[in-house]
């Protein structure tokens, strides 16, 4: 796979788990706002999953340099 196809997916990929995360934070906020979550809920979250995603691709475009 070229080199620029390899970067056009992770770039996607960040926006997709950039979107996600986005949705999920904002859904957490309003929900402590009202008093309606307990924050050690957050870590066994799909947000929590996907900012660990995200991280994870950062980690591999990184590594693409070395």
């Amino acid at each position: 796979m070229p080199a620029t196809r390899i970067a056009a997916d992770l770039h996607q990929q960040i926006v997709d788990y950039n979107q996600q995360a986005e949705e999920g934070v904002a859904l957490f906020l309003e929900n402590i706002e009202n008093g309606q979550i307990d924050p050690t809920l957050f870590e066994n979250s799909e947000v929590f999953q996907t900012l660990q995603n995200l991280t994870n691709t950062i980690d591999q475009i990184k590594n693409l340099g070395e």
